[in-house]
């Protein structure tokens, strides 16, 4: 029986195997994404094999010689059609014309999908050319072939015309069902995209009514033209253009609702089982033709040679069937359709029966920051911190794997730092430079970009997203400039930065610097780290083997020339950096140091931090020639004094003796700024994807309109000083 022969996954549907068995022991039923498939009934099957013997995949009936000829063609009234009113301008022909093609006084029937009552498309034979009318437009729904197989061959055997059209695996069904190829048919087939799945429709047309407040009576797609036609049970329509309005036509586009069978599709490329073949044209000098009507018109057989001949067309152009860059959706040179990589997911969840507007909600979101395995705790936390965040908002973060000079880095896979990103970050792909970065750009819908001093002056491009184009959510969170000052005028940056749905800041000065130097607003938010609670770090010290010292001690977490012996304590000081061997120690090691700390002494932004998080008494040494904005900013929103930064080691005994923190009162300050914080990155992550320009880039146009920028950006500041040493001696 045909169930112990084909794989479900390579079953078509198209319901061969039940409309020939000859004692109905198949019925075809849906299965829980909406497609049919064969069920047999094991007490009523004969085994006659029948079902094998008539199916599609098992048998190809028809065999034709490769396509030679295709036309471009436009109908009239193509304008109401899908593509160009090829196939409604040979079905209308055919009806009101016969005499034209043939000398017969039998009746000339059209099979044809319409939507049925449930709204789904279903394939119907008629001679009516008010219900051919409906069978204009596009349905990227998988449909059924109803009864119009039986329909079809009691038709022939009664002497009459049949047109078919359909699409190839209904095609290929129709002539596995008759077995033949009779003089008295005539088939037509569409250039397939694959068979969306009917629940998913479903769920949309429940969508629709709620965003209209009227449930669509009458759908007519026309992608070659850019537009969705709903008609409503009141009469009225209702236009959407398919790129910037329609939810569910972009779904289908992207292979996230196609039927499986449609992976591994027999039925494209150069032979083709139909008298005729029709599809969108999207040459690129169609462009400015598509939205007038036209047609890919592939002739298959001397039937279709007829038809084309005695129909009136106006023909375009003749097409190069041999060129790929001409057809890229038109699939006659086998190319598969596109199938997205969590088709399986999105489907589960309209089974699970989620509204349409969580259900295809993109659970992605790709992080991009500092996560080198270097000898940077803080920033491998802050990555560690940003995935758990994002993770407890309902979505699915995942670490762009990226890092510049991976060889003169000198990583040690051994160390600690490698160990930490491979076991707790979910690291996506690798990429080295921007054009690997690219690969990313389809993998994800959502973007966060931070936090960390990602916008000083001298950072890559790649940190301003200028390698993501098309339907995305760009999100800076925590972005840093490091200090407290505009970056240099740089046009291509500003143009990267206004592309970002929202921004926010680590440092309070950030937001003058967004607003005055890209002209966007932005948000002052707290340091990913601080987005969690102490409790969120306990597994990784929980993970590692931890050695604290005995008694009162002080640690510090310093990245330049460091003198312990210059300081003035009366009590032990270790490195929280190395161990005696000077190995980096392990982040369980270093996060336990702190923790228990009587003080700690710290360069680090991310030391102050963790200080903050754990209550501990802390001094932050300030490096040479820094202007210290980001120790400043922190303190400052904490209420902390700024004796806490000092310039030497000399300077810590002082500053710890007039050291007074009312951790109660930071405490408070902190978990305020933290749930403003994150609701602001919730409100951020439901922002809508939208188109996002692609940045085009010569870097030596870059480099010259920039100079100018730099050379106007100095007369204007050399202006306004001359005019403030005016203003001081008049």
């Amino acid at each position: 029986m045909i169930t112990k022969k084909v794989q479900t996954e390579l079953c078509f549907g198209c319901g061969s195997c039940a409309a020939v068995c000859p004692v109905k022991a198949i019925n075809m039923v849906r299965d829980k994404y909406g497609f049919l498939r064969p069920q047999v009934d094991e007490e009523i099957c004969v085994n006659c094999n029948q079902c094998v013997e008539h199916c599609p995949v098992l048998t190809r009936k028809i065999q034709r010689a490769p396509v030679k000829k295709a036309v471009v063609v436009r109908a009239d009234g193509a304008e109401n059609s899908a593509s160009g009113g090829a196939f409604f301008n040979l079905a209308k022909s055919l009806l009101t014309k016969p005499e034209c093609f043939f000398q017969t006084t039998q009746k000339i029937f059209i099979a044809g999908t319409i939507w049925n009552e449930d709204f789904l498309p279903e394939t119907v034979l008629t001679n009516d050319l008010a219900t051919v009318e409906k069978m204009r437009g596009s349905k990227y729904v998988w449909g059924s072939t109803g009864n119009s197989y039986t329909e079809t061959a009691a038709a022939l055997k009664a002497g009459h015309m049949v047109f078919y059209s359909g699409t190839p695996c209904q095609i290929a069904g129709l002539y596995a069902f008759l077995g033949e190829d009779p003089d008295n048919l005539i088939t037509l087939e569409i250039l397939c995209h694959g068979g969306g799945a009917p629940i998913v429709w479903q769920s949309y047309l429940e969508f629709a009514g709620r965003k209209y407040g009227k449930r669509p009576a009458e759908c007519k797609m026309q992608n070659a033209k850019g537009k969705i036609i709903f008609t409503f049970a009141d009469g009225t329509h209702k236009v959407e253009d398919i790129n910037k309005e329609n939810e569910y036509v972009p779904l289908y586009m992207q292979g996230k609702t196609k039927r499986d069978c449609c992976l591994v599709c027999p039925f494209m490329g150069r032979v083709r089982n139909a008298d005729i073949i029709v599809g969108d044209v999207w040459a690129k000098w169609a462009a400015k033709e598509r939205n007038k009507g036209i047609s890919l018109f592939i002739v298959n057989s001397p039937k279709a040679e007829m038809l084309l001949k005695h129909t009136h067309w106006q023909m375009m152009h003749h097409f190069d069937l041999d060129s790929r860059c001409n057809s890229p959706l038109n699939k006659i040179n086998g190319n598969i359709p596109a199938i997205a990589p969590d088709r399986e997911e999105i489907l589960e969840r309209f089974a699970a029966e989620l509204p349409f507007e969580q259900a295809i909600k993109n659970k992605k979101v790709g992080l991009m920051n500092f996560n080198y395995p270097r000898d940077n705790y803080g920033a491998l936390l802050l990555a560690f911190a940003m995935e758990k965040v994002v993770r407890d908002l309902g979505y699915e973060p995942y670490t762009i794997n990226y890092y510049k000079n991976p060889i003169t880095m000198n990583f040690d896979p051994q160390s600690a730092m490698w160990k930490f990103r491979e076991k707790y970050l979910t690291l996506s792909g690798f990429a080295v430079e921007k054009r690997d970065l690219k690969q990313f750009n389809n993998m994800f819908e959502k973007f966060i970009f931070g936090s960390d001093v990602i916008w000083k002056d001298t950072r890559e491009y790649v940190y301003f997203a200028d390698w993501i184009k098309g339907k995305k959510t760009l999100i800076a969170y925590g972005a840093s400039f490091c200090e407290n000052q505009q970056p240099a005028p740089d046009w291509y940056k500003r143009g990267c930065m206004r592309r970002f749905d929202a921004v926010s800041v680590r440092e309070k000065s950030g937001i003058d610097i967004c607003r005055d130097y890209a002209g966007i607003d932005a948000t002052h938010v707290i340091d990913p780290s601080l987005l969690l609670h102490p409790k969120d770090y306990q597994c990784i010290i929980d993970d590692g083997k931890v050695e604290i010292p005995c008694g009162k001690y002080a640690v510090y977490y310093t990245f330049w020339k460091f003198n312990p012996y210059d300081v003035c304590l009366d009590m032990p000081l270790y490195n929280a950096f190395k161990d005696g061997s000077n190995h980096s120690r392990s982040f369980a090691q270093w996060l336990a140091l702190i923790q228990n700390a009587a003080l700690v002494i710290t360069s680090s932004f991310h030391g102050i931090c963790f200080s903050l998080l754990y209550n501990r008494p802390f001094v932050y040494l300030a490096k040479p020639g820094e202007d210290n904005e980001r120790a400043k900013s922190l303190l400052t929103k904490f209420g902390l004094d700024e004796r806490l930064i000092v310039c030497s080691e000399k300077e810590i005994a002082d500053a710890v003796a007039h050291m007074q923190i009312n951790w109660s009162e930071v405490n408070k300050k902190i978990d305020a700024f933290r749930i403003f914080s994150l609701n602001w990155l919730k409100d951020a992550l439901e922002i809508a994807p939208n188109n996002k320009r692609k940045m085009k880039r010569n870097m030596q146009i870059v480099k010259f309109r920039n100079f100018l920028a730099r050379i106007i950006s100095c007369f204007i500041f050399n202006k306004q000083k001359r005019r403030k040493f005016r203003n001081q001696y008049k």
